[in-house]
């Protein structure tokens, strides 16, 4: 595959390929998700699931809390948050941190605004489309591996862990029973439910930089 960056941005002269050679050691054909671990200051954050369809990108409390984060670093969510079929989604705040993609010469830093969520979920964190375009991303899903451009011309690589994201399946097989006994006004979020972007649309100002 073959894709000439380009082409999108005429400021940036870099191509992007995916070889044989980057899907070697994966087991295609099972259409499993994007998972991956990342760094956040000095953590390895283990369970960061990529997916560009999500419109927001999503830190759960249980991992805010882990990495150190204090809840008065959260600034306010204004707005109201609505599954499909009308469900409320607790929204603990937004904040801002930078996150590293990749390691060693594929380490590329991002700011990242996240919605800080408080409930059930087997992620830690979800990459959505803001942050996944910013990173100038670009994925196959069949063999899981993304790519991104880099300074001087370079381009990063990250891959999928399969083994983790066979752990995670099997977290959510759990949580989805347990959905069973959760009242509808106290289900737990889907993530492709929320668009941050209604703050804006109601005339809020964006979150100052941490």
């Amino acid at each position: 595959m073959f894709i000439n960056e380009s082409e999108a941005n005429p400021q940036r002269e870099r191509s992007i390929t995916f070889e044989p050679s980057d899907f070697e050691g994966v087991v295609p054909y099972n259409d499993d998700p994007m998972v991956v671990t990342l760094q956040i200051f000095n953590w390895d954050v283990k369970r960061v699931l990529i997916d560009p369809r999500s419109s927001t990108d999503i830190l759960y409390y249980d991992a805010f809390e882990k990495i150190g984060l204090d809840p008065e670093q959260l600034h306010p969510f204004k707005g109201t948050l609505a599954g499909f079929t009308g469900e409320q989604v607790h929204v603990c705040g937004h904040i801002t941190l930078k996150i590293i993609f990749g390691t060693g010469e594929n380490a590329k830093t991002i700011r990242v605004k996240y919605l800080v969520v408080s409930a059930p979920n087997c992620y830690n964190i979800i990459i959505g489309q803001p942050s996944f375009n910013l990173l100038g991303a670009f994925l196959s899903t069949r063999f899981l591996v993304m790519k991104y451009p880099m300074e001087k011309g370079k381009v990063g690589t990250l891959r999928g862990d399969q083994k983790t994201t066979r752990e995670c399946y099997h977290n959510s097989l759990k949580l989805r029973k347990g959905k069973k006994k959760v009242r509808a006004k106290e289900k737990p979020l889907s993530v492709n439910m929320i668009d941050p972007r209604e703050e804006h649309q109601q005339g809020t100002s964006n979150p100052p930089k941490s």
